[in-house]
């Protein structure tokens, strides 16, 4: 079960000072120890929910830094009606405003212990307020990567 809670680790979001012009940014997250719910269902698929925080250290294109926090809600699809093996919400914040980050996710190793992740970004308020995006992940065990894109709504 733990290993679910880190799929979207990733989910972990990292966004610093935006602009109207789109801007780039990679990121390294790490999560906290997950609270897990759920098990197996009665065909042995894991059937699972989980939240946890974490952190992430974000490196913007032009070679700005930020450090942002976020708690993150997941859980798997059911095998008979899903296009990824997991959904993960997360919300973030750091000094320049807040910001949640949807994604769907698959596990990418046989012990679920890996994912990969694709999303979209939805400012809340601040600098954020206004602005969509896109983001990626990639991690095992709660440690994870990604890259994403902010930019003005409209553009």
């Amino acid at each position: 079960m733990k290993s679910f809670a880190y799929l979207a680790t990733g989910a972990l979001l990292a966004m610093g000072s935006t602009s109207v012009l789109a801007q780039n940014f990679t990121f390294e997250s790490t999560a906290n120890a997950p609270t897990t719910v759920g098990g197996p269902d009665m065909r042995g698929q894991p059937v699972l929910g989980a939240s946890w925080t974490g952190t992430s250290a974000v490196t913007w294109a032009d070679g700005r830094k930020a450090s942002d926090k976020y708690t993150c809600v997941s859980t798997t699809q059911p095998s008979n009606a899903k296009i990824f093996d997991s959904h993960v919400i997360c919300d973030g914040s750091n000094s320049e405003g807040t910001y949640s980050a949807v994604f769907g996710c698959q596990f990418t190793s046989k012990d679920l212990q890996s994912t990969g992740c694709v999303g979209g970004l939805t400012g809340r308020t601040g600098r954020y307020a206004g602005m969509g995006g896109t983001i990626t992940f990639a991690g095992r065990s709660g440690n994870g990567s990604g890259t994403g894109t902010w930019a003005k709504a409209g553009n």
